[in-house]
């Protein structure tokens, strides 16, 4: 597994070597600085250095400068974009897209008011699932309801908490998350060497199937639940848990968790950014999204492109923060460590 990590984070590096403009020819010296909220390797940080790439280069600047920030499902780089970022147009983050709710969920160490970042895209839209690995004994729902599940997760406000949590809210399911992961890598690492059970809330194509093909044209990975909101074609074996969900008040719950798969990969510019330089950002973002040299190298390396806007993403988001308080203070609870 490491050596197929390592083989797509170096063909990645190359690739955007290859590609960048020189000092020379781009209009500016100046480089667009990335905080990635997960360490190197990951699908996250994937995303971020190849969209990164080429939205410098439609932003005319010299290079995509990438600073891996893991800690606390990004929430520790949500913390910096927010509170110590420059505010020039040129310093974005891609972060965890559980660090829209955290605030909301009471978390204390989430020290940022989500409403006032601006969201300038995401290069794709997701499907997650939990799911177990080789010859294992969780197969099925029925499984998880009668069997604790180890699964990986960098902190509390990270994918597999999150998930772990609300699942055993709303299904009964027995997952346990196990902290102090740096990223998906890390976690599918621990997950190959049976230090923990399954995963819960990876991205299936970003994550699982584009870092691991084999696992998945080896059947060595089982999917037991879908969690988006949408169907997803290539998990149709795993049933989706919006529609074993009966309880009303349980699905209004567990939307505010399944939506945040819309906007799987989020590029965010922090607070204070004047108009003019988000619309800017969002601009290159979306050219960026068009460009055949990018979507030929996504495709190259396996990562999936179907954009969001920041338009729609903060149509999105704002949803999240117009739910029900009293849906919001029960996911609260839930989500105390």
């Amino acid at each position: 597994m490491a050596a197929t990590l390592t083989r797509r984070t170096l063909a990645l590096g190359l690739a955007a070597a290859a590609g960048m403009p020189s000092l020379a020819r781009a209009q500016s010296g100046k480089s667009l600085t990335i905080y990635v909220g997960f360490a190197a390797g990951g699908a996250v940080d994937l995303y971020a250095r190849l969209v990164g790439k080429f939205m410098a280069q439609e932003l005319g600047l010299a290079s995509a400068i990438v600073q891996n920030m893991p800690g606390a499902g990004s929430i520790e780089a949500a913390n910096r974009l927010y509170n110590s970022a420059p505010k020039d147009g040129l310093t974005i983050g891609v972060l965890g897209r559980g660090i829209v709710t955290e605030p909301l969920f009471e978390n204390a160490n989430a020290r940022y008011v989500p409403a006032k970042f601006n969201w300038i895209g995401s290069p794709s839209r997701e499907n997650a699932t939990v799911l177990s690995y080789g010859n294992s004994k969780f197969r099925t729902l029925d499984d998880l309801r009668k069997f604790e599940m180890k699964v990986g997760a960098t902190g509390p406000g990270a994918e597999g908490y999150s998930f772990s949590r609300v699942l055993n809210a709303v299904l009964g399911t027995k997952l346990r998350p196990i902290l102090g992961y740096t990223g998906s890598a890390d976690i599918l690492q621990a997950l190959e060497r049976g230090e923990i059970d399954g995963s819960a809330g990876l991205s299936w194509a970003a994550a699982i199937r584009g870092t691991h093909p084999h696992w998945v044209r080896d059947k060595l990975v089982t999917p037991i639940l879908q969690l988006g909101q949408a169907p997803f074609a290539e998990l149709e074996g795993a049933p989706r848990v919006m529609d074993l969900i009966e309880n009303p008040a349980d699905k209004q719950l567990y939307s505010i968790f399944s939506s945040r798969l819309e906007y799987a990969f989020p590029f965010i510019a922090p607070p204070g950014v004047s108009d003019a330089d988000v619309a800017r950002l969002r601009a290159g973002f979306d050219r960026a999204m068009k460009n055949p040299d990018f979507l030929a190298e996504a495709a190259k390396i396996a990562l999936d492109v179907n954009p969001l806007s920041g338009e729609q993403m903060t149509g999105l988001i704002d949803n999240i923060f117009r739910s029900d308080p009293a849906t919001l203070q029960r996911a609260a609870a839930i989500m105390k460590p």
